[in-house]
C-alpha cells in the first residue's frame, strides 16, 4: 500500500512524486491534512518529526524529501540507471530541478516580484536553465537526461518546467528546441498523459 502525505491538495513538491507513481503504474492514496494540527500529528509518518512534507509511506516504510522519494521509487521499480555513477547523475538532475523550482518561486514572490520575475525571464530562464538543459539533452543524445530510457531525473525536470510555465507569467519554451521536444515526449507517454488528463491531477499552487 502506498500513501502520499501532503498538507494541501495542490501540485507543489508532491506533483513530481505523483507523476512518477503514475508512470510506474502504481496505485496510491493521498492524505491531505493541514500542517501542525492534531489531525496532522495523528496521521504523520515517523520521519515527519522535522515537519517535512511530502512524505511517502510504502508498505510501512516512510520517507520524506521529494528528491529522495523519487530516487527510492526509481530504484525499487527498476527505472534508475544501472551504474552507481549514472544513478548519482540522475539524482543530481533531480536536485537541480528543485533549484529551478525554488528560483521560480522566489522570482514571483514578495513585494519586488515584478522586478525579480523580469530578471528571471530575461537572464536566468533562457541562459541558466533552458540553455543548460538543452546542453545536457544534446550531450546524452537519447532524448533523456541520463542513459537511453526514462529515469526519475526526467520526471523531475518535466515537472519543474511545467510548474515554471504555470506559475511564472511570460515563461515559454521556444518551439523546435530539444527542451520542447523533451517536454512533449514525456507529456505524451501513455501513463503520464492519462494522469495529466485525469481529474485526479491537482491544480497548480
Amino acid at each position: 500500500m502506498i500513501r502520499l502525505h501532503y498538507w494541501f491538495t495542490r501540485s507543489g513538491r508532491a506533483e513530481q512524486i505523483r507523476l512518477l507513481l503514475a508512470e510506474l503504474g502504481l496505485e496510491w492514496t493521498e492524505v491531505d491534512t493541514e500542517w501542525g494540527t492534531d489531525a496532522w500529528r495523528a496521521l504523520a509518518p515517523d520521519p515527519l518529526t522535522f515537519g517535512a512534507q511530502p512524505a511517502l509511506v510504502y508498505d510501512g516504510f516512510a520517507l520524506t524529501q521529494s528528491g529522495v522519494i523519487l530516487s527510492y521509487l526509481a530504484r525499487r521499480h527498476g527505472i534508475a540507471p544501472a551504474s552507481l555513477e549514472d544513478q548519482c547523475r540522475a539524482d543530481a538532475f533531480v536536485w537541480s530541478a528543485e533549484d529551478l523550482r525554488m528560483n521560480a518561486f522566489r522570482a514571483t514572490s514578495g513585494p519586488e516580484a515584478t522586478a525579480r520575475t523580469a530578471k528571471f525571464l530575461g537572464e536566468e530562464w533562457p541562459t541558466r536553465w533552458l540553455a543548460l538543459l538543452d546542453h545536457h539533452l544534446a550531450a546524452n543524445g537519447t532524448g533523456f537526461l541520463v542513459g537511453g530510457a526514462l529515469t526519475h531525473a526526467d520526471v523531475a525536470w518535466w515537472d519543474a518546467l511545467d510548474q515554471v510555465l504555470a506559475k511564472v507569467p511570460g515563461a515559454v519554451i521556444p518551439p523546435g528546441t530539444r527542451v520542447a521536444a523533451f517536454r512533449s515526449a514525456l507529456h505524451h507517454r501513455e501513463r503520464l498523459a492519462a494522469y495529466l488528463a485525469s481529474e485526479r491531477r491537482p491544480p497548480a499552487e
